[in-house]
């Protein structure tokens, strides 16, 4: 699995909702985790308009990354996403209930993991 690490430019995105760094990063590392759990491209996660629901449920993932495991409040994620707070809310709960799958739990896991590791070295980088 190859991750992006370089903050390209949202395909899609509105310029006025551009993060600074490290908020935008942080947003990418998410949509590049979840769009790796799904096999969906990260740059579809990025789209301000409406998607398949493979890409939704790809960017539900990357929103609950972004909250859970990258500590980011639901207005940073939502901005982030080019979506709304309460999408951002109803993207983490719909994953939270999504757990009590044991098959999607385990795999959702790993990519916690993989992005608390990412999350780490990151930190270790800017230290």
């Amino acid at each position: 699995m190859s991750l992006s690490f370089s903050a390209p430019a949202l395909q899609g995105a509105r310029q006025s909702h551009a993060l600074p760094d490290p908020t935008g990063r942080t947003c990418q590392l998410a949509r590049d985790v979840a769009g790796a759990m799904l096999a969906v491209p990260a740059e579809d996660l990025a789209r301000a308009e409406r998607s398949r629901k493979q890409v939704c449920e790809a960017r539900h993932v990357g929103m609950y990354i972004a909250h859970v495991v990258f500590q980011l409040p639901f207005r940073a994620v939502a901005e982030g996403f080019h979506r709304h707070r309460s999408t951002v809310s109803y993207a983490v709960r719909q994953i939270e209930e999504r757990r009590d799958d044991g098959r999607f739990d385990e795999l959702l896991t790993l990519h916690e993991r993989r992005a608390e590791a990412l999350r780490d070295q990151m930190a270790g980088a800017s230290a």
